[in-house]
Order: C-alpha cells, then sequence, then structure tokens
C-alpha cells in the first residue's frame, strides 16, 4: 500500500458516483428499514442500543486525543514526522463531522427524523434526504446526517493513514473499525427513531471523502509542492 492508490477517480469520484446510483430507492429503503424497529408505536428501546449510543463514540474521541498528544510532542526535533499524521487524524474529525456534519447539515437540512414522521406516529412529512427545507422551523429537525455514525466512519482516515505509511495492520484496522463501528452506530440510530438508512449513509459517504481529500492534500499535493522547492533550491 502506498500513496499511489489514493486515486481520484475510483478514490473520490465513484463513491459520489455510487450513492447517487443509489438516491432512487432510498427513500423508500428509509422507510421500509425504519418500519421493522418500529413496532406499537415504539422504536426500540433495548439497552444494547443504548449502550451503543452512548459509548460507541468513545474510540473516535480517544483517538484524537492521542493524535492532540502526539501533535504537541511533535514539536520536539526528534518527533517532527508525527506532526502531518496527527493533524490528519484532528482535521478529518474536526472538518468532516463538526463543521460539515454537525454545523453544515444538522442545523440547516431540516429534515425530520424518523420518530418526527407522520408514518411513525410523528406530525411532520416525510422528506427525501435530496428534498432540503432550508426555511426556519419552531422544531429541531435534525436527521440529515447522521453525527454519531461520523464517530464510527472517522476511522476511514485511519485506514487511508495505514495506506499512506506503508502499514497493513493499520489500514485493515481501520478498515474494520470504521465499517464495524461505524455500521453499529449506524443500526443503533436507527433503530432508535433517530436517523433513516440514507442519513447514515451520507455519513459514511462524507467522512470517507473528507478523510481521502486531506490525506491527498496533506500526503501528496504538499509533498509534491516541498519536493519541487526543495529541487529548486538545490
Amino acid at each position: 500500500m502506498n500513496t499511489l492508490k489514493l486515486n481520484p477517480w475510483t478514490g473520490f469520484l465513484l463513491p459520489i458516483l455510487l450513492f447517487l446510483a443509489a438516491a432512487p430507492w432510498l427513500s423508500e429503503l428509509d422507510l421500509s428499514l425504519s418500519r421493522f424497529f418500529y413496532h406499537d408505536g415504539l422504536f426500540s428501546q433495548h439497552d444494547f442500543w443504548d449502550a451503543i449510543y452512548r459509548y460507541g463514540i468513545i474510540p473516535a474521541w480517544l483517538t484524537v486525543g492521542a493524535a492532540l498528544v502526539g501533535l504537541a510532542l511533535s514539536f520536539y526535533p526528534s518527533n517532527q514526522r508525527w506532526r502531518l499524521p496527527c493533524l490528519y487524524l484532528i482535521l478529518t474529525l474536526a472538518i468532516g463531522s463538526g463543521l460539515i456534519v454537525h454545523a453544515g447539515l444538522k442545523e440547516n437540512w431540516q429534515r425530520p427524523r424518523p420518530r418526527q414522521v407522520e408514518e411513525f406516529g410523528g406530525t411532520e412529512p416525510f422528506r427525501p434526504f435530496y428534498q432540503p427545507n432550508l426555511a426556519n422551523s419552531s422544531k429541531p429537525l435534525k436527521s440529515f446526517s447522521s453525527g454519531h455514525s461520523t464517530m464510527g466512519f472517522y476511522f476511514f482516515s485511519v485506514a487511508i493513514l495505514g495506506a499512506v505509511l506503508q502499514n497493513a495492520m493499520l489500514y485493515w484496522g481501520g478498515m474494520s473499525v470504521a465499517w464495524g463501528l461505524g455500521g453499529l452506530l449506524s443500526l443503533a440510530r436507527i433503530a432508535q427513531g433517530g436517523h433513516f438508512l440514507s442519513d447514515v449513509l451520507a455519513s459514511a459517504l462524507i467522512m470517507w471523502l473528507v478523510a481521502w481529500s486531506l490525506a491527498y492534500l496533506f500526503f501528496i499535493y504538499l509533498r509534491k509542492g516541498h519536493a519541487r522547492t526543495d529541487s529548486k533550491a538545490i
């Protein structure tokens, strides 16, 4: 594995095209999957999903905490090589989960959660993910996209960092945690009536694209720029 695997066509454009190709069927899948967890007027109240909801976000925070420590230590001359990888791990969560999903989409898209729509005992009409309601609402309509899911799919950044560092264990470990924890967090939020399927898929796509884009910026584009600068100096 190496940086040459960060191909713009397969790494960036292909995931977007796959998501867009699935879009026409996602509204029906949204309702069908949510309906599976909806019984007797309630979504699932199982303790398992509540535990995933409460504690499933901790691994991402621990990883970012470790990256912050690594970033601070990187200002010692012997640890400078840690700086870009640690900054990469921090910015992926800050931009993907914090800026794009929480501050951008959830605050402005105004999509009702499953438990808020008429099909599941709520008062709001169902709204497909591709139909934002940018008008102000008196109710907090924050279904799109899923913040909790980003905390699992954040580990795409660890996998991509493993590819950059040519570390197969880091790559496969990151991928396993991203899909495993991201999948569990996503399923928990669907089961609890907090999000639709399209919400969590969008969060997976966002975290992948942010992780991939930052990796390309930090480990390919900037390094090429430094290489050109060094060659001119010589």
